[in-house]
């Protein structure tokens, strides 16, 4: 992988890294030092792991992995705080109009839940497949670090224009969720009551829209977005990565369609999320693969000549 290719994921780094700093003070609470100093201290040490591997030892795969996880740690902090941040605007919920949209086209929430309630099966395989996110970024930065570690970098960079195109939407166009919008008997709930389904996220959502909130540790960091839905974004960028690994082609597809399916009875979301979230995946691949095919990058291997 080349450092040239993740330099526009760094960017947005420093860019939501200035964003933060300068937005901080004015928002009521305060980011936890400690974690934060942990969090970025274990992203520095990776990437002057990838460093010295690509200087001394030229072992281009473990470059590319080390890179990789070093990116993903700093760059999930540092979105972490803007979504908090952003969230904390307290702009108008759009509950009502993403369960209109929903209503136009024939979907109903609650007759999704009972559907799902009434296939334990299939809804603990759903809640499999909504928590599969870390296991599969893990095994996407170590997989295609050693198969196609250009490909690798236009995954992370994918990941990180989505991701911020996710978190600013969010903020701009905040809901509280479609469990907290419609009303739903005890019933229909029960089966989704020993995950909380939907509901992780409401505690510090209201508190940071009621200027409540003091003080986030990062490590109990929630997921504040609804609309659009980031699992839909991964569903989609993540099948797309492992398309690149032939032992993993095809398990990644049946799982990252039930992870789509799973944001709206695990997660809550509005069918509209999942649109939204899948036509921002889309647009974020077609810019970045574009790109990457007419850029010219510069090699970390030194055994390479330089283009």
């Amino acid at each position: 992988m080349a450092r040239s290719q993740l330099l526009p994921a760094w960017i947005l780094t420093g860019v939501l890294a200035c964003f933060d700093l300068l937005f901080l003070p004015f928002a009521g609470f305060s980011v936890s030092a400690p974690t934060l100093s942990w969090v970025l201290g274990a992203a520095a040490l990776l990437l002057s792991g990838a460093l010295f591997y690509g200087k001394f030892r030229t072992e281009p795969s473990i470059v590319a992995a080390l890179s990789g996880a070093a990116l993903i740690i700093a760059y999930s902090a540092i979105v972490a705080i803007y979504s908090y941040l952003i969230t904390a605007a307290a702009l108008p919920l759009q509950d009502s109009v993403l369960a209109t949209l929903d209503e136009a086209v024939g979907f109903h929430f609650v007759d999704h839940l009972r559907w799902i309630a009434g296939h334990p099966r299939l809804r603990r395989a759903l809640e499999m497949a909504y928590f599969s996110c870390p296991l599969q970024l893990v095994i996407i930065i170590c997989g295609l670090a050693f198969v196609d570690s250009p490909a690798l970098g236009r995954f992370l960079n994918v990941y990180a224009l989505s991701a911020i195109a996710v978190v600013t939407l969010a903020g701009l166009f905040p809901a509280a969720g479609a469990y907290l919008h419609h009303p739903i008997s005890p019933d229909v709930l029960a089966p989704y009551h020993d995950i909380n389904a939907g509901r992780w996220h409401l505690d510090h959502f209201e508190a940071l829209r009621a200027g409540t909130f003091k003080r986030l540790s990062l490590e109990t960091a929630e997921g504040l977005v609804t609309f659009p839905s980031f699992h839909a974004v991964l569903a989609i960028i993540f099948a797309h990565a492992l398309w690149g690994l032939p032992y993993l082609r095809w398990l990644g597809l049946p799982l990252n369609a039930g992870m789509m399916l799973s944001a709206l009875s695990i997660g809550g979301h509005y069918l509209t999320d999942l649109v939204g979230g899948a036509l921002i995946a889309v647009a974020s691949l077609f810019w970045i693969e574009s790109s990457g095919k007419t850029s010219p990058v510069m090699t970390l291997d030194p055994r390479t000549p330089h283009v």
